[in-house]
């Protein structure tokens, strides 16, 4: 529980905060950071923590559906390159 704790706040301390543009939320020629690669074994490690975790983590789960979002936009950025 304590890594994927740290694994969270070590990726949302390490975004970049620049102004957006109003449509898409990605930064006006910035470039596109890469997309860390989780195994499936790491996946399903991260998702058996969190479920064992219960309602308790509501911090944590917040803070992973804003990563998620983070992604999405790399990954939008990724493709309009």
């Amino acid at each position: 529980m304590r890594s994927v704790l740290c694994l969270v706040m070590s990726l949302i301390l390490t975004a970049c905060t620049h102004p957006l543009d109003g449509q898409s939320g990605l930064v006006p020629g910035a470039a596109c950071p890469p997309l860390k690669h989780y195994s499936r074994v790491q996946q399903n490690r991260l998702d058996a923590e969190l479920k064992s975790c219960g309602q308790g983590c509501q911090a944590l789960r917040g803070a992973l559906a804003d990563y998620h979002v983070l992604r999405q936009q790399v990954r939008a950025c990724r493709t309009r390159r």
